[in-house]
């Protein structure tokens, strides 16, 4: 819904999406997050979070590195 909004959404996820079910059902719900124009993070693990006045940054580990997202909403 936020996507659709006009916010730029990413999904962060410790494992593949719908892990323990069919494996064709999760590459399903994440093409169609990315379709909608949700960045999908998929096996991330969340390190840090802080904020500050102007929003919230959130630190993770991905399967290739480090990334730093910035927000001004964490859900």
């Amino acid at each position: 819904m936020f996507s659709r909004l006009g916010s730029r959404v990413t999904l962060v996820a410790r494992s593949e999406l719908l892990r323990g079910y069919e494996p064709d059902l999760g590459r399903a719900l994440s093409d169609a997050f990315v379709a909608e124009g949700i960045e999908v993070l998929a096996d991330t693990r969340i390190e840090r979070v802080s904020s500050d006045g102007s929003g919230v940054t959130v630190a993770v580990a991905t399967p290739g590195a480090g990334r730093i997202l910035r927000a001004q909403r964490l859900l």
